[in-house]
């Protein structure tokens, strides 16, 4: 199963043309998409696509949302507090099989209180996961995390973050976002796979810190 998380950035308003371009030439099984504000674009990207697709609406005006090439046995938007947005609960029958795949967007910003709600989030969505009992499943997202070993170059950050960082935390990212789902004896898929790459998401410098996985 080939997937794609994809953060179209405050709704992909007026680049349309362009995420459909990316995800066409991907060709993913599934994608799940992040900040999605207009339910139209889901549409339209369903119908160019021929996709099945489902909108997870939760606690903010952003959604997340998945199209797939297979249609979805189940489908669930989970959205308590302290979620920002919600988790999408979707669940495929493959060879006879049950995969949940779970979609998300946390909170953002590297700093201190941020990375200690996007603890308190990812506590609720690994317990929700733990609680459905599936013994096959992917989670992934937009986590707005780094993860132990991960390089980091304050070169192309923004400068009131480098400032904030530098100014409250000695410079230093936390991660205990990652190492904490590490625990819950999840892999990355990607390391797992690429051992020598370091798994930037985005091929352009700027940003080039590893946020989705």
């Amino acid at each position: 199963m080939k997937i794609l998380t994809y953060n179209i950035q405050d709704g992909g308003i007026g680049r349309e043309e362009l995420i459909l371009n990316v995800i066409e030439q991907i060709n993913a099984d599934v994608v799940i998409l992040q900040e999605i504000s207009n339910l139209r674009i889901v549409y339209r990207l369903s119908n160019k696509c021929n996709l099945h697709s489902f909108v997870a609406r939760g606690n903010s005006k952003r959604s997340v949302a998945i199209l797939s090439k297979q249609k979805m046995a189940y489908l669930n938007s989970f959205h308590p507090i302290p979620l920002k947005h919600t988790l999408l609960e979707a669940k495929f029958i493959k060879h006879q099989q049950e995969i949940f795949l779970f979609g998300t967007h946390l909170a953002p910003y590297p700093f201190l209180l941020f990375e200690m709600w996007r603890l308190c989030e990812v506590s609720k969505i690994l317990s929700r996961i733990s609680k459905l009992g599936s013994k096959h499943y992917i989670f992934c997202g937009d986590f707005n995390s780094v993860a132990p070993g991960d390089i980091v170059s304050f070169d192309n950050i923004t400068k009131w973050i480098k400032f904030v960082l530098r100014l409250t935390q000695g410079g230093l990212f936390l991660r205990f976002v990652i190492e904490k789902i590490y625990k819950a004896g999840l892999l990355d898929c990607h390391k797992e796979l690429n051992h020598n790459d370091t798994g930037y998401t985005l091929t352009a410098l700027n940003p080039h810190i590893r946020l989705d996985y």
